[in-house]
């Protein structure tokens, strides 16, 4: 039996809940508006060439959106990101701040800054790698009974880990690849991992995030929120999947602000994992919606995704792993990894379409964005440090 790693899978109740909610526009709560343009304000701040012009009628939408809720601390932050960066009086800079202090806003308390400088990327795709780390995430097992459990995924980022560990594979040091499976997968463990790479991974290091589970596409959610949903996510309505999901814009910009490597390549199994319901393909290159696009174009950043935005990702029971992961660690097995990462996909590219599509009759395209200065890095370059230093 063949299984699709996409929230409509297994969580029927609340899509059906989000289609209601959207086609009738009904805030969940008196503020359930403010998670759309949160999101919405976050999306358009990930891109690296945003201008004033795209900001202004962003800040009047956050004012307007602060004026009908004024409790929500990071609506105030986000507005007072925006009025900073553009230059507004200092004593409204001044009060938005104090009122998303007061409101306790999240972000304030991360000191998230989306304008930010993103770590600059090594002066050359050559230059030497300091030292490589690893996140690897595969979550199968969920402890709210209404997601339909995965059969490999778990299986999936052990059989990573074991190619990145292997020294004829991937030469990763085994103390810096950390894995999550299944129990050991939730929420706040998958962001301690990331806080891991963040406190430990350097300028000249190399670092690479994998996860594998349910996706969920952007029009699923009513406030266009794409998902991966973790060991501990509840669906049982709407705003708790907000909640206890794995936001992909959440993922994103930790992920290309957070760390000081030069070279973050993100891995994604899971269904709709560009989070790309709007995507297209642009000459044969792919384009993803506004929270992956930002990141893939910040310097050193790269995304591989086992599937565009409309398509599921497959697992296949006969190999007892998804498609994607499968041909990804036979390529590093191979001795694939040596090659530079654009020759390494276009393999797993090559071999997961023609076997979808051979044993399933369905299309899986992985696809594959990111800046220059990366694409020609091999995942199985030796490091230039020899101790680990953690």
């Amino acid at each position: 039996m063949t299984v699709a790693r996409t929230v409509a899978a297994g969580v029927a109740a609340v899509i059906a809940l989000a289609s209601a909610l959207a086609a009738q526009r009904v805030p969940m709560t008196t503020c359930g508006a403010a998670l759309e343009t949160i999101n919405w304000t976050r999306e358009k701040l990930a891109r690296p060439d945003v201008s004033n012009a795209t900001l202004a009628p962003v800040l009047s939408y956050l004012e307007l959106s602060t004026q009908s809720c004024t409790t929500n601390g990071d609506l105030w932050y986000y507005r007072y990101l925006v009025e900073r960066r553009l230059g507004a009086p200092s004593a409204k800079v001044a009060y938005s701040r104090k009122k998303a202090d007061d409101w306790r806003s999240a972000a304030l308390a991360r000191n998230v800054d989306p304008f930010a400088p993103p770590p600059p990327a090594p002066a050359a795709a050559a230059a030497p790698i300091g030292r490589k780390w690893a996140l690897v995430v595969g979550i199968g097992d969920f402890t709210d009974p209404s997601i339909v459990p995965l059969s490999f995924t778990a299986k999936d980022a052990r059989d990573l880990q074991g190619a990145l560990v292997d020294r004829s594979a991937g030469g990763f040091a085994p103390e810096r690849v950390r894995l999550l499976v299944d129990g050991d997968a939730t929420l706040v463990k998958i962001r301690e991992g990331i806080g891991w790479l963040r406190a430990n991974a350097g300028p000249d290091d190399l670092v690479v995030v994998y996860v594998a589970s349910h996706g969920s596409p952007r029009q699923f959610d009513p406030n266009g929120v794409s998902y991966i949903l973790v060991h501990d996510t509840s669906a049982e309505n709407a705003e708790r999947l907000y909640a206890t999901a794995l936001q992909m814009i959440d993922l994103a910009e930790d992920l290309s602000r957070d760390l000081r490597s030069g070279r973050v390549v993100l891995i994604l199994d899971t269904c709709y994992s560009g989070d790309a319901a709007r995507m297209r393909l642009d000459g044969g290159t792919a384009v993803f919606a506004p929270g992956l696009e930002g990141f893939a174009r910040a310097p050193g950043r790269l995304v591989m995704a086992a599937a565009n935005g409309d398509q599921p990702s497959w697992e296949s029971a006969e190999r007892k792993n998804g498609y994607f992961t499968f041909f990804l660690v036979d390529a590093l097995r191979q001795g694939r990894g040596r090659l530079p990462l654009r020759q390494l996909f276009e393999d797993v590219q090559k071999n997961v379409s023609a076997a979808v599509l051979r044993e399933l009759h369905k299309t899986q395209t992985p696809l594959m964005t990111g800046s220059a200065a990366i694409r020609d890095v091999p995942l199985a370059a030796a490091e230039a440090a020899a101790s680990s230093g953690m």
